[in-house]
């Protein structure tokens, strides 16, 4: 039987274990959609990128063909209005935009299921472990509890050996006082 130092560091490794698992099956659980969801962002920043690079070269060109029929301080005006139009439609709220469409995700199950089993095992595992340390504490607690009793009695057993040869040498000490003791 293990003693509780042993059993507690080996339940502090299987619950170091337990918490592992636990992040390995989130990650099983959450992974398919994280990397979807990674490769949209990167895809809508280059889409983002790239708009507003056409943007600004539309923009300076827009710019430019209106500087030949009006004043040009007139022309990126137009052009700003043009934005702040197109950017209220944007925005309109019966026409929703979606920025990222939501791709089918085939979560790999044999994944899962192993990060499962996984966690399940390493549950069961700290439970085990926890009983296990929980009857050598009540063990070593009973034990230290003889141990306590047993050198109690041993005391007190002294004490009454003790009480007893003084009542039995009382006597004697009564006569030698009596009758003289020693000479002084």
């Amino acid at each position: 039987m293990k003693t509780p130092d042993a059993l507690a560091g080996e339940l502090a490794e299987e619950m170091s274990e337990l918490v592992r698992s636990e992040i390995d099956l989130a990650l099983a659980r959450r992974g398919p959609e994280l990397r979807v969801l990674g490769i949209e962002l990167g895809w809508a920043v280059a889409a983002g990128t790239a708009g507003l690079l056409a943007v600004a070269a539309l923009s300076w060109s827009a710019v430019r063909v209106l500087d030949l029929m009006v004043r040009p301080w007139v022309a990126p005006l137009i052009v700003a209005a043009g934005w702040a139009c197109l950017g209220a439609l944007a925005f309109w709220p019966k026409s929703p935009r979606h920025l990222f469409a939501r791709l089918a995700t085939d979560g790999s199950t044999s994944t899962l299921v192993t990060a499962e089993h996984r966690t399940d095992a390493a549950k069961e595992a700290v439970r085990v472990t926890a009983e296990r340390l929980a009857i050598a504490m009540a063990h070593e607690t009973a034990e230290r509890a003889v141990v306590d009793r047993a050198s109690a009695t041993a005391h007190e057993v002294d004490v009454l050996v003790r009480d007893i040869v003084s009542m039995l040498a009382a006597p004697g000490r009564v006569l030698v006082s009596r009758f003289g003791g020693p000479p002084h």
